[in-house]
């Protein structure tokens, strides 16, 4: 009587040619199942198999059909193919010897219910776990090292490049869609938001926001790894970034102008984005806090007549838009023509003391990841000496990894504060917001206004007197 069993065929997507290489699999267990006269049915699976059981949905399927008494054997190209996973492939093989199924490979017939055969297989499938992290560990670093070298191995391109093979390596080239990413910076510079930006384009609000803060765009290759993959709420533990790996589509001071437009445009804690809604009826919308209570202060329209609102917690009095505004140009007089004397006086200067700061804020945080770095090192000598137990040794390392991985963040962001004020002297920053004034004065609507003013103020606070007297002080960005 001929065996019915079940063909399961498995490709990794990281083993180059799907289809040619499942093609090959389906021709030796086919070719197998013909020659010993076996009927069969296929499973088949693209997938890594170290995946998750849960993920593993053909394998799943066909071990629940050998739950239903279907097949006498499993037929497959290797061992491998069942599984990489050392703790699943004691799943599969209890699963098939309940049921007395035995595993056909070209090489072997292996019957699970014999001891001799079953202490093969799982000696087997700890190989196989222990390959699959071996290649894994390498296929990382290598990707790693490649990166560094600053050739593209994300498998996602931005939008507005293509990514082809130059001299063996893969790298980004600007597209047709790159006018597109120039003309939403040039938007965004100019204070646009997000969401006018994607109605004037055309693109979802995400797509802008992704496109605004992606960093490649100035030619600079940025590469995350991460301690497990992000669908497994992995977290970021470092980022590769090389600049000048190919071609830029706007400059880094662009890129690093609208990063800080777009600070400009939320209010209080960055991650509560209380963004800009509904009409612009005056130039001070999203820019007048209470000086008091440091609360954003509302406008109401009566009788045509535009009026500051009385502040909502500490009931501070309101007034008239035009007396508020009337203090509000003045200010600004002044207020302009301090960052003009500032201006010229940073013509004659090399650098800021803020820059020494930086400087020497990144060098600290590099000493205390240099003695973390060590103590994790000491930990783990104490592990293999005898020392600490293992439990001891992973809650140290747990821990140093923890601060270890918010220093890396901290680094990154100072790293580019640094780069940020070597691109920027404080020349180029004042001059840029004397440039912006100029051309609020050549403007009458207010909708235009209010949106140049956020480029250069972050807020404007305002305070009534007992004496009715308007106090109003200018916040630059």
């Amino acid at each position: 009587m001929s065996k019915h069993v079940a063909i399961f065929n498995r490709k990794s997507r990281s083993e180059g040619d799907t289809d040619e290489t499942m093609q090959n699999h389906r021709q030796i267990t086919r070719r197998l199942c013909e020659e010993r006269g076996f009927t069969y049915i296929e499973y088949e699976e693209v997938i890594s198999g170290a995946s998750a059981l849960e993920e593993r949905t053909e394998l799943i399927r066909m071990l629940q059909d050998v739950e239903k008494g279907l097949f006498q054997a499993v037929v497959t190209v290797e061992l491998s193919r069942l599984s990489r996973s050392g703790h699943y492939s004691h799943i599969i093989a209890d699963t098939l010897a309940e049921h007395n199924v035995l595993i056909i490979t070209p090489r072997e017939t292996i019957d699970l219910n014999i001891d001799s055969q079953r202490f093969l297989y799982d000696i087997g499938s700890a190989v196989n776990s222990n390959e699959y992290r071996t290649i894994k560990r390498r296929m990382r670093q290598g990707i790693i090292e490649k990166a560094k070298r600053g050739e593209y191995v994300a498998g996602k391109v931005p939008f507005g490049y293509d990514a082809v093979i130059i001299g063996k390596k893969r790298t980004l080239v600007p597209n047709d869609d790159a006018d597109i990413v120039r003309v939403i910076y040039n938007l965004a510079e100019n204070g646009y938001g997000n969401k006018e930006i994607a109605k004037r384009m055309g693109k979802a609000h995400k797509s802008i926001e992704n496109i605004l803060r992606n960093k490649q765009y100035t030619g600079t290759l940025v590469y995350q790894l991460y301690n497990k993959p992000r669908t497994k709420g992995g977290i970021i533990t470092d980022v590769i970034e090389v600049p000048n790996a190919f071609e830029a589509i706007v400059p880094m001071e662009t890129h690093f102008r609208v990063q800080a437009a777009m600070k400009g445009r939320l209010r209080g804690d960055i991650d509560v984005k209380a963004r800009s809604r509904g009409e612009v009826r005056t130039i001070l919308k999203d820019l007048l806090y209470c000086n008091v209570c440091n609360i954003k202060t509302g406008f109401n329209l009566d009788r045509g007549r535009m009026y500051i609102k009385a502040c909502p917690k500490c009931r501070a009095k309101g007034a008239q838009e035009s007396v508020v505004l009337e203090a509000f140009y003045s200010q600004l007089e002044f207020v302009e023509k301090h960052w003009r004397e500032l201006w010229e006086k940073a013509l004659d200067k090399s650098s800021s003391a803020i820059g020494d700061d930086l400087t020497v804020q990144m060098e600290t945080l590099e000493q205390s990841r240099s003695k973390l770095t060590n103590k994790l090192k000491k930990a783990r000598e104490a592990y293999t000496e005898g020392i600490f137990t293992k439990e001891e040794y992973l809650t140290d390392k747990a821990a140093i990894d923890k601060e270890l991985i918010s220093i890396d963040q901290t680094l990154k962001q100072v790293k580019d504060e640094i780069e940020k004020r070597d691109l920027f002297t404080d020349s180029d920053m004042l001059e840029h917001r004397l440039t912006v004034l100029e051309k609020v004065k050549k403007l009458t609507n207010l909708t235009e206004i209010n949106r140049l003013l956020k480029l250069i103020i972050a807020l404007v606070y305002y305070q009534r007197n007992e004496d009715d007297s308007i106090e109003l002080m200018i916040a630059p960005k």
